[in-house]
């Protein structure tokens, strides 16, 4: 199997010269046949939300606002990187669980709810109320 990586670097705006870059690297698997046969970010979506995550809390500790801090992502997200709305701000719910299950051991939604963003954030389901 032959793999080819692309890194896509984007800085977020700020007023102090520091940047913040939210790094998504994309890997490409061709089978012997030469058929594309996955393109995904790397390491899946877990480590996407996790990049997400770690972009939350530095704005966070530099704004001191948190709704601030998930508007300059879901921005990033939906203009730099062309993501769906709705999915960009399901890909943030799944960063504040990701947090979350770090800092306390748990999510706080149930398993159903858990599997519902998921699906949301990897850009499968687009309404739930058509299902």
């Amino acid at each position: 199997m032959e793999k080819r990586n692309q890194s896509l670097s984007v800085s977020l705006p700020k007023e102090t010269s520091r940047s913040v870059s939210l790094r998504v690297e994309i890997k490409e698997t061709k089978s012997e046949a030469g058929k594309q046969v996955s393109k995904s970010p790397c390491g899946g979506l877990v480590s996407l939300c996790k990049e997400i995550a770690g972009t939350l809390i530095y704005r966070y500790a530099e704004t001191g606002d948190p709704r601030a801090a998930c508007d300059e992502v879901r921005a990033i997200l939906t203009d730099k990187l062309d993501c769906n709305p709705d999915r960009a701000i399901a890909m943030i719910d799944l960063a504040l669980e990701l947090i979350r299950l770090n800092s306390y051991g748990e999510y706080r939604r149930n398993d159903l709810e858990m599997s519902l963003l998921v699906s949301k954030a990897a850009g499968h389901l687009s309404e739930a109320n058509l299902n």
